[in-house]
């Protein structure tokens, strides 16, 4: 994809966000400050559009493909957590995170012990 191909999407998506604002606007779910504030951090990040893509083009660019996965993923992981506080709300999503985090960290812990428990089973 060209360079202009992606500053077409950023735009397109910059009219879409100012689409979905006055929306909300309309339909009172937004208040008039809010609305502002909204359409004034899609208007930043469109203008800071070209800062982005110039680094993207220079660092990203240049990796292996295995790095470049690797970032895809995180962008992902990090893209579908900003999705889930959005749709869950704030407390919702506070305690569904502190349950992922301690459940993962209770199983990172337990992982060695539980692999030992299997071998001393195994090749008992």
């Amino acid at each position: 994809m060209t360079r202009e191909g992606f500053y077409d999407k950023g735009a397109g998506l910059a009219l879409l966000g100012v689409l979905l604002i006055s929306f909300g606007l309309i339909l009172g779910v937004f208040t008039t400050s809010r609305a502002l504030k909204k359409l004034g951090r899609v208007l930043a990040g469109v203008s800071l559009l070209p800062v982005f893509m110039g680094i993207a083009e220079s660092r990203v660019f240049g990796l292996s493909y295995e790095q470049k996965l690797m970032l895809v993923t995180a962008v992902a992981a990090v893209c579908f957590i900003a999705v889930l506080r959005i749709l869950l709300g704030k407390n919702f999503f506070r305690r569904a995170i502190g349950r992922v985090v301690y459940d993962g960290g209770k199983t990172l812990f337990l992982l060695p012990f539980k692999m030992i428990g299997k071998l001393l089973q195994t090749y008992k």
